[in-house]
């Protein structure tokens, strides 16, 4: 889908044709990926509907590490993900963050609001090369005043990012981390998976340290946790920073406060029976 405008970096910068590879600074922007063939969601009818109505769309790319908006900075319009991995995110303790946000391929960003004035409440950050689209809240609000036919589009967006938010907030309360790691799991297999041999595979690359951030925890409990989990069979790491859901039934179990309990891979015996099972059999003699 064409844009009307093209802005490379933080607001404020100069709008000019961006190429293949376009610099910000001494920085070289990563080449993107070519986008995923999708039906027709309801973001592109919007942004098509937006576009043909004459506002404004200002494209933008970001690469790896870069924030389309930080914590404080203006609030002036509603950003859309059209490639790559977003995160939303928010800061507590000196140094810390917590992941409230999660967006790959598309979604809604920013303030869930038409008011356009206010600062932003997080940030965002790149988790991958992306691309995204900005729509001014003073264009929108003046194209609703005069065509209200994307609203019903406009109040389904805001309504996934209240969900989004408030699943972040259900999962930060549970205090133990197996039970907030495994609701997370479960929740980005619903999101994001991929159904494969052996179970839904996460579309996109998360280290510990992103896990971490998104039970706001540490990485070296994270890393415990997910050992445990993959040891009862519940998931696999197939590769550095791939996870796969094998057995989210059980997961479920242990999102709920139920305890993770290994099982022998070949007699289905829990590891804590083990020894009392192991002293009842017969002993061998010694040749």
């Amino acid at each position: 889908m064409p844009l009307l405008r093209q802005s490379n970096g933080r607001p404020g910068s100069r709008e000019s044709p961006t190429p293949e590879l376009t610099t910000k600074g001494d920085r070289i922007h990563e080449t993107l990926s070519p986008p995923r063939e999708e039906a027709e969601t309801q973001q592109v009818s919007l942004l098509a509907n937006l576009e043909t109505s004459g506002v404004p769309l200002i494209e933008r790319r970001y690469s790896r590490g870069e924030h389309a908006y930080m914590r404080g900075d203006p609030d002036e319009g509603l950003w859309f993900l059209l490639e790559g991995t977003m995160e939303v995110y928010k800061l507590y303790g000196a140094f810390s963050k917590a992941t409230v946000r999660l967006l790959d391929g598309s979604g809604l960003f920013g303030e869930p609001s038409l008011r356009p004035a206010g600062r932003h409440r997080d940030s965002a950050e790149a988790l991958s090369a992306c691309r995204v689209a900005k729509v001014l809240k003073v264009s929108l609000l003046r194209h609703l005043s005069e065509d209200s036919s994307c609203a019903p589009a406009l109040l389904q967006a805001f309504a996934e990012c209240a969900q989004e938010h408030e699943a972040a907030m259900q999962r930060l309360l549970e205090r133990k981390v197996d039970s907030r790691l495994a609701s997370l799991l479960l929740e980005l297999a619903e999101r994001f998976g991929e159904e494969g041999g052996r179970g839904r595979g996460l579309r996109m690359r998360l280290s510990h340290h992103d896990l971490s951030c998104m039970v706001a925890c540490t990485r070296e409990a994270v890393s415990k946790a997910m050992g445990e989990l993959r040891e009862a069979g519940l998931i696999e790491t197939p590769r550095p920073c791939r996870v796969v859901v094998l057995d989210e039934p059980r997961l479920s179990k242990v999102a709920m406060g139920q305890a993770i309990t290994p099982q022998d891979e070949f007699t289905g015996i829990p590891r804590s029976s083990r020894g009392r099972v192991r002293a009842q059999l017969p002993r061998r003699e010694a040749p």
